[in-house]
């Protein structure tokens, strides 16, 4: 498992979707996950599910999603 914290914070858009093109061809490896920690939401990279977190000033739960239902 490979946690990421903001990876794309300091990227040009060249290098975003060199890491994304990256990562998903990693993960197509057996065993391999990666956990991505981002306030953006990652459009056009196929995950298998996200967390959405409320903001602290929201009330409530956070909303898991599996990778079919993310719009």
């Amino acid at each position: 498992m490979t946690l990421l914290d903001e990876p794309t914070g300091a990227l040009d858009a060249a290098s975003i979707r060199c890491l994304w093109r990256t990562l998903a061809d990693v993960s197509r490896e057996p065993g391999r996950a990666f956990v991505i920690a981002s306030g953006e939401r990652i459009a056009n990279v196929p995950l298998a599910a996200t967390i959405e977190l409320p903001l602290q000033a929201e009330a409530g739960f956070a909303q898991v999603h599996s990778g079919d239902e993310r719009a």
